[in-house]
């Protein structure tokens, strides 16, 4: 953190502000979108230019008085608070609990193939959002290999503003409903009196998933190697060459024989890989490695 760029201004000032009325000029956003694209290989593309200026415009309103060149250049000078707050703000984050579920359905099978050997199964959830992903597959795990002690899972997102939302396992209410029955009952919490519109994932979840702050573009900092790696609609932001740099990044964080899991509506067709498709959004490493 650079002390020197000073602090974020707090979200609560937002209600002093008053009415935003800048602009944002073809010019800036271009550098805007190279600065994202730099930071964590989301192209933003030609037709984003409403949404980075529906996300910021207020931020810039309030930081820099409405200059959008001078909100870039502060953001673009170094490491500081405001700097990863536009890179929270202008990522994408959504996501749901057990989002297709043809995904889960496989993974417990494969789960419940291996329940009865020795050794934990280690899973990366990466561009892990919000944390509805990494605490499925901690539910999942649960049920299939009977017990944390069986399992860890490691989950990233280049949004340390989710990150910290993720650890904290608390959500709507609503959100309870994308929860199957089974898994509802017995690892959520439902809140009570000032938390009654929320619902808390049970503290042996909780304590299942290590969540951090990461970029697909270094996993330099990524723990070891993994039996699986959930990389679910998020390549549908990269271009061809940021794709084949994250899928390189995490090939090499899979253990022979072990499966990267994309989105139903992603590919790496084309992308060279050395993995095998087992099915469709499936690849496995070989087991033989050199």
């Amino acid at each position: 953190m650079n002390a020197a760029a000073g602090p974020v201004v707090p979200e609560t000032a937002f209600a002093a502000a008053r009415p935003a009325t800048v602009d944002l000029s073809a010019e800036v956003y271009e550098l805007i979108r190279d600065f994202i694209y730099r930071e964590t290989g989301i192209h933003l593309g030609d037709r984003k230019q409403s949404l980075v200026l529906s996300r910021l415009r207020r931020r810039v309103d309030l930081v820099t008085h409405g200059d959008f060149r001078e909100y870039y250049r502060l953001i673009a000078s170094g490491p500081s608070p405001e700097r990863q707050f536009a890179i929270d703000r202008l990522t994408t984050n959504e996501t749901h609990f057990f989002r297709e579920p043809a995904h889960y359905r496989w993974f417990g099978a494969e789960l419940q193939a291996r329940a009865s050997t020795r050794g934990k199964v280690r899973i990366w959830s990466a561009a892990s959002s919000t944390g509805e992903e990494a605490y499925s597959l901690a539910m999942v795990c649960m049920d299939r290999l009977g017990g944390a002690a069986r399992f860890e899972i490691y989950a990233s997102d280049v949004s340390q503003g989710v990150v910290e939302t993720a650890r904290r396992g608390v959500y709507p209410l609503e959100q309870a409903q994308e929860i199957p029955d089974y898994y509802r009952r017995r690892y959520c919490l439902r809140g009570v009196r000032s938390m009654a519109a929320y619902f808390r994932m049970d503290p042996t979840i909780l304590s299942a998933v290590r969540f951090e702050r990461g970029n697909l573009l270094d996993c330099a900092d990524v723990p070891g190697a993994f039996d699986y790696i959930f990389l679910r609609n998020v390549m549908i932001y990269f271009d061809r060459q940021t794709k084949e740099k994250v899928v390189a990044n995490l090939s090499e964080r899979l253990l022979p024989g072990a499966c990267l899991i994309t989105g139903h509506s992603e590919s790496l067709q084309g992308i060279s890989t050395g993995l095998e498709r087992v099915q469709p959004s499936i690849y496995r490493r070989a087991k033989n490695v050199s």
